[in-house]
């Protein structure tokens, strides 16, 4: 929807409906079209299509009308997604153990686009991690991740034609900045601290091996 006017009309209300698990603080908040300031249908299209791709909406609309002395009511629609969306999977490793893999992630974290979750594995080890995202924790365009994870898999290695299974763990912490340049690009920037190990002695002589 395109609004035109040859005069300048003022935003002298905002309505934003529809909502549910969204605050609307947090709309409010990264939208740039604002109550008391100049109508402009260029910022309320950006705003329109910023909100349409957020985890946590399906669909996002708004309409104008127009009020006496060039000033204007604004309405911005919401239609939210579900977003608390768990995941199972099932294989065999290499040893043809039975593994699974359970995860549940919510990304609308406390009603304000922040993704929130983790997962836990079972493939003759155990494995888990957690991640927390939120892009718009300072401001529209400035946020925080945080991720970490233990993983172990059994795991083979070729020497000549041999081969044999040995344990790997990786541990890892992640701290990330993120940055909305605009609608198209972002930058993700931080420091990852990881560890990762090899058991130099295969799967089935432990445990009477140990870490080196």
């Amino acid at each position: 929807m395109q609004v035109t006017s040859a005069q300048k009309t003022t935003i002298v209300s905002l309505e934003i409906v529809g909502q549910d698990k969204i605050k609307t603080s947090y709309l409010k908040k990264i939208i740039t079209t604002k109550q008391g300031e100049v109508l402009d249908s260029v910022k309320l299209n950006q705003d329109i299509t910023f909100l349409k791709r957020l985890p946590a909406v399906s669909h996002a609309y708004f309409t104008v009308t127009r009020l006496p002395n060039f000033k204007s009511h604004v309405k911005i629609g919401i239609e939210e997604n579900f977003t608390l969306l768990p995941s199972l999977n099932l294989r065999t490793t290499t040893n043809k153990q039975f593994a699974y893999k359970l995860g549940l992630y919510e990304y609308n974290f406390l009603g304000n686009n922040t993704t929130f979750g983790g997962f836990y594995q079972n493939n003759g080890f155990h494995s888990y991690g957690f991640t927390y995202r939120a892009p718009n924790l300072f401001s529209k365009k400035w946020g925080l991740a945080i991720s970490f994870k233990d993983w172990k898999s059994e795991e083979p290695l070729y020497f000549g034609e041999k081969t044999a299974n040995y344990l790997y763990n990786n541990t890892s912490v992640e701290l990330l900045g993120l940055y909305q340049l605009n609608l198209k690009h972002r930058i993700d920037f931080g420091i990852s601290f990881f560890q990762r190990y090899i058991n130099t002695c295969p799967v089935k002589q432990q445990p009477v091996c140990h870490w080196r």
